[in-house]
């Protein structure tokens, strides 16, 4: 059988099933009801039963990793409508359940300024997520495989238009924490909100970039995928004109030359 065909039948075995997972929303357990939470967030379809479920559940519950499980799975599911119920979360005193709430708001475009909530619910998202890059690990949380920097810098890379300097410096913390094979595609779309034109008329100097350009080149010569995706990165740094090798970009950083050959991957923490 076609992998892809049984995949769908693996889904649509487990999404018949889904009713009677609900009432482990409300298990003594708390890793149950996370699993479940978990579990709940990838079955679209099934958004009109699931998402009172969780909304439920969030009024009730004290486990932290159960409440930051949720919010993300009631941002996956739900919509702008959802803004009210899950804004209130960005001013949790845990650090986990705050970037929850904000992940999740950036998923539902809570933080589009055609809301009518202004920039005042964007800024506060966007800083609850930089804030995020630089408090890891996240305890058992296992959304984007458990690339949790991957999935903060892409929700703040939905942002950029709001903020591309506060979203550049969280992407630039992100990087040198993610795993290598995440980093790639994170890379490139970071390379393109930071440099939206190439230098036709010469590189100009490092330091009159701007703090975000700075911190994401910094970032990558520390954690760029140079020898795990081979020449697509560095071809992507010269088609902006700026220098398409761990080395020179080293050089025009300014950083002290780490001992690493060009071809060999880093070793992230």
């Amino acid at each position: 059988m076609d992998s892809r065909a049984s995949a769908l039948l693996s889904y649509d075995a487990v999404r018949a099933e889904l009713p009677g997972l609900f009432p482990l929303l409300d298990d003594p357990d708390p890793v149950i009801r996370t699993r479940a939470a978990y579990l709940s967030a990838w079955f679209p379809e099934e958004a009109a039963a699931v998402l009172p479920r969780l909304l439920d559940r969030l009024q009730v519950e004290d486990s932290v990793t159960v409440t930051a499980t949720a919010l993300v799975a009631a941002g996956l599911l739900g919509d702008i409508s959802l803004t009210s119920r899950l804004s209130p979360h960005l001013d949790a005193t845990e650090s986990l359940i705050r970037w929850a709430a904000a992940t999740a708001l950036a998923r539902i475009g809570s933080a589009d300024d055609s809301t009518g909530l202004g920039t005042g619910l964007t800024g506060h998202v966007i800083a609850e997520l930089a804030a995020a890059a630089t408090d890891t690990p996240k305890p058992d949380i296992d959304y984007n495989e458990g690339d949790i920097p991957g999935y903060i810098s892409r929700s703040l890379l939905s942002l950029a238009d709001h903020n591309r300097e506060t979203v550049l410096c969280g992407v630039a913390d992100c990087l040198t924490l993610m795993p290598d094979n995440h980093t790639d595609s994170t890379a490139k779309t970071a390379l393109a909100v930071a440099f939206a034109e190439p230098f036709h008329d010469g590189l100009p100097p490092f330091t009159e970039l701007t703090e975000g350009q700075q911190r994401l080149l910094r970032a990558l010569v520390k954690a760029g995928p140079w020898s795990a995706y081979g020449k697509r990165f560095e071809e992507g740094l010269g088609d902006l004109r700026l220098p398409d090798t761990r080395a020179a970009l080293r050089v025009y950083a300014g950083l002290p030359d780490d001992g690493h050959d060009d071809r060999t991957r880093c070793i992230w923490g």
